[in-house]
């Protein structure tokens, strides 16, 4: 990859105003960091085999060694290996921590809800002995997730209302919502995209399924900005994403 002194980095103390959003039609003024060069290059070049990794907490360390005895510290912070070694099972979650009531009346055979995914550094935050703690809260399924309330829905948001093709939300005028994917490293229980995320038929699109909301961008040329999500498009391979991204640069209406 050729590193050029026209680096597509826009780094600015200042926050755009609303008139000013990317990709607007306005230059904004760059100020660009002497070393960011240097930085990407040491990027790219990075070894991820070398012995110099990111530090890990205690506490992540001491579960690390609790729970995943044969795991280095380069496996701790591979996201393959924290992906691979998910918790994605009620049955699993018992092995980590001191369920509650609420909490042991969730089971697997429940095929309709938001499944479970948590991997092990995410895990390693949680206190195995406080069911209350938020970030329990946020990430370990209870039973309340089936006492749907009067005003409650799988689409919260109704992006299936201002979804005008497969995997395109245009709500506003000129920007859309690209849903590339819906698979996420982990399923936080809060998720207002439930009704998509973690679906057989949403979770991994081939990139033939994008090409509906490639067409209909070509065809909206008011859409001037695209917000890619799902998911987490960021799970994707990196082919993947590069053909994503390659296909949204190349519509005519933005140039």
């Amino acid at each position: 990859m050729e590193i050029t002194e026209n680096l597509n980095f826009v780094i600015k103390e200042n926050d755009f105003s609303s008139d000013d959003e990317p990709p607007s039609s306005l230059s904004a003024t760059i100020s660009k960091p002497q070393n960011i060069q240097s930085k990407v290059h040491e990027y790219l070049n990075h070894d991820s085999n070398n012995s110099e990794v990111i530090s890990a907490s205690e506490k992540s360390l001491l579960f690390m060694k609790k729970h995943f005895p044969g795991a280095t510290l380069n496996d701790w912070n591979n996201w393959h290996w924290q992906i691979r070694n998910s918790i994605r099972s009620h049955k699993q979650l018992s092995n980590f921590f001191s369920l509650s009531d609420e909490e042991k009346r969730i089971g697997d055979e429940n095929k309709d809800s938001l499944p479970v995914r948590i991997t092990p550094y995410y895990a390693s935050l949680i206190d195995s002995e406080k069911p209350l703690q938020s970030i329990r809260r946020s990430i370990v399924p209870v039973y309340d997730e089936f006492l749907i309330s009067k005003g409650e829905a799988s689409d919260p948001l109704s992006e299936n209302h201002d979804s005008p093709v497969s995997n395109i939300v245009h709500r506003y005028p000129d920007r859309a919502l690209f849903l590339v994917t819906g698979y996420c490293a982990a399923y936080c229980r809060y998720c207002t995209r439930s009704h998509m995320v973690a679906k057989d038929s949403k979770s991994h699109l081939e990139v033939n399924e994008w090409e509906l909301g490639f067409d209909y961008l070509r065809k909206h040329p008011e859409v001037r900005d695209v917000i890619i999500s799902g998911g987490d498009p960021l799970t994707m391979s990196d082919d993947k994403i590069e053909f994503l991204l390659s296909n949204l640069r190349n519509i005519k209406n933005w140039h």
